[in-house]
């Protein structure tokens, strides 16, 4: 762009004091700032309120009133009155619980005929724990048929049976009840092993068979020293089941022997007054 040649006019009188005037303008002052108050010294440093303010006035204060009377009045009132009162009153508890009804007691399997038959043919098996398992099994079917083949195992004539299937055996006859066992049962008294006798004796005092009694008195009595005290206890016990006036001469003679053994003394004793109390 080219420069124009054309002259600037000269600046007039009238232009020199215009110009004189804008610039002779002096600019605002700033408008004053107002002053920020100081802050307000604190009356005392926070170190000398520590100091002299104590610490005990305030904790003391809230603890010792609201602690004593809130846990007082809602221990002694409340518990005294939920304990108590159930307790005070068993008799209806326990009236209530005999009220309830009593669930049925559901009765004992039916065993089959083919399983009773499995269980006595077991009766000879060689392996004794099976025999006895049998034996044990066969008392609580409660089928006659069980009768006989209980009563070969206790008199055991070809000397098959093991001494604990005898036990069993003897045991079973006792729950089974049936007289036919009787005569076997009293026979096995004087059965080699005590535990076996044990057990015919304890079966005869469940029969309740007064052919019972006399056998029993020959155990207690042990003239010829042939019984154990297991089974000796046995008959004594069986005697006060038993009863009659030869069991009672019998417990006697016993619970007076002061060399009798103390077990068996003991047990006649108990006898011969649960017999008297009776009487």
């Amino acid at each position: 762009m080219s420069k124009s040649n054309t002259p600037k006019p000269e600046k007039t009188e009238t232009t020199r004091k215009s110009a004189t005037r804008y610039s002779a303008v002096a600019p605002k002052a700033a408008a004053p700032v107002a002053a920020v108050p100081a802050a307000t010294p604190i009356a005392k440093p926070v170190e000398a309120v520590m100091k002299s303010t104590p610490v005990v006035a305030p904790v003391t204060t809230p603890v010792t009133t609201p602690l004593t009377t809130p846990l007082t009045t809602p221990l002694t009132t409340p518990l005294t009155t939920a304990v108590t009162t159930p307790v005070a009153t068993p008799a209806k508890a326990v009236a209530a619980v005999e009220a309830a009804p009593k669930a049925a007691i559901p009765a004992a399997p039916i065993i089959s005929h083919d399983a009773i038959a499995s269980l006595i043919s077991d009766l000879r098996n060689f392996d004794a724990d099976i025999a006895r398992d049998a034996a044990v099994s066969l008392g609580k079917a409660g089928n006659a048929a069980a009768v006989a083949p209980l009563i070969s195992a206790i008199v055991n004539a070809d000397g098959f049976s093991h001494p604990v299937v005898r036990a069993a055996a003897a045991a079973s006859l006792g729950q089974l009840a049936d007289r036919r066992a009787v005569e076997p049962l009293i026979a096995a008294i004087h059965d080699s092993m005590a535990e076996a006798s044990a057990e015919a004796i304890r079966s005869l005092s469940l029969l309740g068979d007064a052919r019972a009694v006399a056998p029993l008195i020959t155990v207690v009595d042990n003239r010829d020293g042939f019984f154990l005290s297991i089974t000796r206890r046995a008959a004594v016990l069986g005697l006060a089941k038993l009863g009659g006036p030869e069991a009672v001469v019998a417990l006697r003679r016993v619970a007076n022997d002061a060399s009798e053994d103390a077990v068996i003394r003991g047990d006649a004793q108990a006898a011969v007054a649960k017999i008297s109390a009776k009487a």
